[in-house]
């Protein structure tokens, strides 16, 4: 893709509101990769992360994003992909995906009620229903990609398995 491709794709169009997320890849020893349950919605399987607060860098979001969702410290070491699209009629994503290392503490449920579940899972073998970028963020870290880009699939082309959140 080139950069024009890339620039065009990135905006966005019309009334839509921009969110800026941040979603963490990480992988164990074992190259099986760190995955959250929503216990809201879909109850979707993903990788930990979420919304890029005001005045919040995305470095600084996916090692806030981890630490809440799993309750671990992490290192955020090089940006593998940033993807964006188009969810539903009325937002505009932007993501960044993190390849990151986890430096104290072990992955669990965190106390409150919006991490259903927190384990490892080998990427061939992602629960379902999955959340849509995910997948997509793995492959790219797997195929070690450094600063890619990963346009947003269309509905219908969505990765075998993956759902869009409630509100698509």
């Amino acid at each position: 893709m080139t950069d024009a491709e890339v620039a065009e794709s990135a905006a966005a169009p019309g009334d839509r509101r921009l969110e800026l997320a941040a979603s963490a890849i990480i992988f164990d020893d074992r190259e099986r990769v760190l995955l959250i349950r929503e216990n809201y919605g879909r109850r979707r399987h993903g990788l930990p992360g979420g919304s890029i607060e005001p005045s919040e860098t995305p470095w600084a979001a996916v090692v806030r994003e981890v630490l809440e969702e799993t309750t671990v410290h992490v290192q955020a070491l090089h940006l593998v992909a940033v993807c964006s699209g188009a969810v539903g009629s009325h937002i505009w994503v932007v993501s960044f995906g993190f390849r990151c290392e986890i430096t104290a503490g072990h992955p669990r449920v965190p106390d409150g009620d919006e991490i259903a579940e927190v384990g490892w899972y080998e990427p061939g073998r992602w629960p379902e229903p999955r959340t849509v970028m995910g997948p997509l963020l793995v492959a790219a870290a797997l195929r070690g990609e450094r600063g890619g880009y990963v346009p947003m699939p269309q509905p219908g082309n969505e990765p075998p398995g993956s759902v869009w959140p409630p509100d698509h």
